[in-house]
């Protein structure tokens, strides 16, 4: 017989998650009252082999999972170690995110940049030159405001 492996409480929530949705989905199955020995072993076999094949899928699951955290992390170190100033904002010129070279360069804590507009560090003889740029940007590249 196998041997159940202790579950997590992830594991726990899942399953009582899918007895919930099998018994609202009608999951009182009658079986006859007598089930040939055939029968009943080749029903444990279908639910072995369909246990090993969700296993399967869970093991390639968290293979992409661990494969997309670190693909984060490489990206994140890219764009926060970089060399010169990078950050993303709004159509309407917010801050949405910095690295840490622009927040140096600014003189501000990287926290504290997102939420504010990025034309209070534009010099005021270049404020119209952002604000046409601005405008261009968003009405014909959207998605293009990384400066």
């Amino acid at each position: 017989m196998m041997e159940r492996k202790k579950e997590t409480p992830i594991d726990s929530e899942l399953r009582q998650r899918a007895e919930k949705k099998l018994d609202k989905d009608g999951g009182n199955i009658e079986f006859p009252s007598e089930i040939s020995p055939e029968k009943t072993a080749t029903l444990i076999h279908e639910l072995q082999v369909h246990q090993i094949e969700l296993k399967m899928q869970n093991d390639e699951l968290r293979r992409i999972h661990e494969e997309l955290e670190e693909s984060r992390d490489r990206y994140s170190h890219l764009y926060d170690f970089a060399p010169i100033g990078y950050f993303t904002m709004t159509e309407k010129g917010i801050i949405d995110e910095a690295n840490l070279t622009l927040a140096a360069m600014l003189g501000f804590a990287r926290t504290v940049l997102p939420g504010k507009p990025f034309s209070r560090f534009v010099l005021k003889e270049d404020q119209d030159i952002f604000y046409k740029h601005l405008t261009w940007t968003s009405q014909n590249q959207k998605g293009f405001n990384n400066f």
